[in-house]
């Protein structure tokens, strides 16, 4: 199992959801805040999706982004 499905398997067992809002990738993230996680969406570096008028990021995409970093 590599890196990555090891988050996303711990993100997915945490929060019990496959999305994540702006306030959970910015504690997951290494503890950056949620003004960087608007940052980091809006230059391309993290995808997220609008749900219901709601800003959100896939556990698979948050967890790409930490393995990476």
């Amino acid at each position: 199992m590599s890196e990555q499905e090891k988050i996303v398997e711990y993100l997915q067992s945490k929060y019990g959801t496959y999305l994540l809002d702006k306030d959970q990738v910015a504690a997951e993230a290494g503890k950056i805040s949620s003004t960087s996680v608007d940052r980091l969406r809006q230059t391309g570096a993290l995808s997220s999706r609008k749900v219901l008028g709601q800003v959100r990021f896939s556990v698979t995409e948050v967890a790409r982004f930490i393995a990476d970093a």
